[in-house]
């Protein structure tokens, strides 16, 4: 279940290469299954302070290893810079746990 939240600056979404496909180039950092992952991006209409080119937000269950952990962030960061042709220092991921109970899919409550 790991779900990332991306934002991404309004000329890297418009240059993206839309057949190309994130969560691929993900899973393929990380050596994980795609069918399980997802990755949802929105345009940044402003941002204030430190800039990012891309920001996003990766949500994991609890019962991920932090070595585990550590090489989905690390993917993600790697995959995103690929997608949007960023250097990864533009990249920044931040992680949310979700504990079991925490989430919710086709209207049942997810538990590990």
């Amino acid at each position: 279940m790991p779900v990332a939240l991306v934002v991404a600056e309004k000329s890297l979404m418009r240059a993206i290469n839309k057949e190309q496909d994130p969560v691929s180039l993900w899973a393929e950092a990380t050596h994980t299954e795609p069918n399980e992952m997802t990755i949802i991006c929105s345009v940044c209409d402003a941002s204030y302070g430190k800039q990012y080119a891309v920001f996003a937000t990766l949500y994991l269950p609890t019962l991920w290893s932090t070595g585990s952990k550590e090489k989905l962030q690390q993917g993600l960061a790697l995959a995103l810079s690929q997608y949007f042709h960023v250097s990864i220092e533009h990249v920044f991921v931040v992680t949310n746990s979700v504990k079991s109970g925490d989430a919710l899919e086709n209207g049942r409550v997810i538990t590990w």
